[in-house]
């Protein structure tokens, strides 16, 4: 009796070591690597992300390099198998769907990058790009794991909700946080942002996500209302006149344009998300709000507007290393340049590159020196400041 049992001890042994050497195929996937071959990996990651907030949504996922988990992207399912994220970000990452390319739930599953339907990359001139990347995963999520988007882009007056992972040093992992401070800028130095709000991007500030280009902004339903793509950093050419030092700024594509540029690639059977817009919202996706440089974009805001009964001619001027803008106000018909009468535009710039307040002030009658030439039918006036030219006008004659 007790050799059987013996017996039967060895061959149970065998069958449990035999089991527990192969391997488990629900735990693997196939994925297919564009022009490459197919491979097995594991479907549960090694760590997924952790939760900061009361309710973090569902359909937001972290996508990350395998081989440099130092850089990370803010993802979203906009369909069952379909993930937006920044472009700026994900290049940092990889050109294209490789086995690198980990994308993560926060159940700690992984989807497979499968193929990237639609990237827009930043390029040299950013006012005419959209900033996202769609890329296709190799499995499907459940439907209530997949976003709506929003049937606005923002609420100009309250904030705006700002989705974005951080580095955790004590767990050496990414924490999902939100931030609720953030806001629009209306009247931007660097990115002039329309009131209508028909145009593709839009400067966001006051957010603590400057050190990367990934962002989603969701609005109170928890919809995607935009995708911050990309960051502009701090210009200190005015730093005289703000208060505190400059800040970088986040730029975002509003949800609109962005599925204006997602129905191009797929039809409204295929993908039913996308909402339905009018025209009018629609057409600052074609017309691009431009980056312009600061020092234009500065003269634009600065300058008063002139009186009925004057002329202006406004300029600008670098005295001592400072950038300052001016103003030479006279009448309509000029003869003497004695008559002329300039003044200062004294601005004071916040750390977001907002203006705060103009303060307008007269300055001396020899600050500039102006001379006076005959110039048919009336006298071109030369105005300089310690001998350098630094702006000529015409003038009519008074009769």
């Amino acid at each position: 009796m007790n050799n059987i049992l013996s017996i039967f001890a060895v061959l149970l042994f065998h069958v449990f070591l035999f089991s527990c050497a192969q391997p488990d195929n629900s735990e693997f996937h196939e994925l297919t690597r564009e022009n490459g071959p197919t491979i097995q990996v594991s479907r549960t990651s090694e760590s997924g992300f952790n939760c900061a907030a009361d309710d973090c949504p569902e359909a937001i996922v972290m996508v990350t390099d395998k081989k440099n988990k130092s850089q990370v992207c803010s993802a979203v399912m906009i369909d069952q198998d379909k993930l937006l994220t920044s472009s700026d970000c994900f290049s940092k990452i990889a050109k294209s769907c490789t086995t690198n390319v980990s994308i993560k739930r926060a159940d700690n599953k992984e989807l497979g990058c499968k193929k990237i339907r639609v990237n827009n990359s930043v390029g040299t001139s950013k006012e005419n790009s959209y900033g996202f990347t769609l890329i296709q995963t190799d499995s499907k999520v459940t439907k209530d794991q997949v976003m709506e988007f929003s049937d606005y882009s923002f609420d100009k007056s309250e904030a705006v909700n700002v989705w974005y992972f951080d580095y955790n040093k004590k767990s050496k992992d990414y924490d999902l946080k939100e931030n609720r401070y953030c806001r629009m800028s209306f009247n931007n130095l660097l990115l002039p942002t329309l009131q209508d709000m028909s145009m593709k991007n839009v400067t966001i500030v006051n957010c603590p996500i400057e050190n990367q280009s990934s962002g989603l902004v969701l609005d109170g339903s928890q919809r995607l209302s935009s995708l911050v793509w990309t960051s502009i950093k701090a210009n200190r050419i005015f730093n005289h006149f703000m208060a505190k030092k400059g800040r970088n700024l986040n730029i975002a594509n509003t949800v609109h344009c962005i599925q204006t540029q997602l129905s191009e690639v797929y039809s409204r059977s295929e993908f039913v998300n996308l909402n339905r817009y009018s025209e009018n919202t629609l057409k600052g996706c074609t017309t691009s709000n431009t980056f312009q440089s600061l020092e234009n974009r500065y003269g634009q805001i600065v300058y008063n507007s002139s009186s009925r009964d004057e002329d202006v001619v406004r300029f600008k001027a670098i005295i001592n290393n400072k950038i300052r803008f001016f103003e030479a106000h006279y009448p309509s018909c000029l003869f003497n340049a004695n008559v002329i009468t300039f003044y200062e535009s004294i601005p004071s710039v916040d750390r977001y590159f907002e203006i705060d307040s103009i303060e307008t002030k007269k300055l001396k009658r020899d600050f500039f020196k102006v001379s006076r030439r005959s110039s048919f039918p009336g006298y071109e006036f030369t105005i300089r400041y310690k001998g350098k030219k630094l702006k000529s006008f015409k003038s009519r004659t008074c009769k």
